[in-house]
């Protein structure tokens, strides 16, 4: 399972979109474990770049999921 982050992203089974969820769910984690984004300071002052962030990888996640189901198990209309 590894391995499959060490490839490119476009030779990923997924096209690479759950690699890139990760990577914009680690930055809203890394975003609100940040000591001044509590109090109101830099960058991540207000709530709404954490709630894109989040928002964003669901996203992402979700198309990943979507493309593996249709890569494992290709549709009904491709067999006939």
């Amino acid at each position: 399972m590894i391995e499959e982050y060490f490839k490119p992203l476009t030779l990923q089974i997924d096209s690479g979109l759950g690699s890139t969820a990760d990577s914009f769910y680690y930055a809203a984690q890394t975003l609100e474990n940040n000591q001044e984004s509590k109090y109101g300071f830099g960058i991540g002052g207000g709530k709404l770049p954490l709630l894109y962030l989040y928002r964003h990888s669901i996203e992402l996640y979700l198309k990943s999921v979507i493309t593996l189901i249709y890569r494992v198990c290709p549709s009904q209309n491709n067999r006939l």
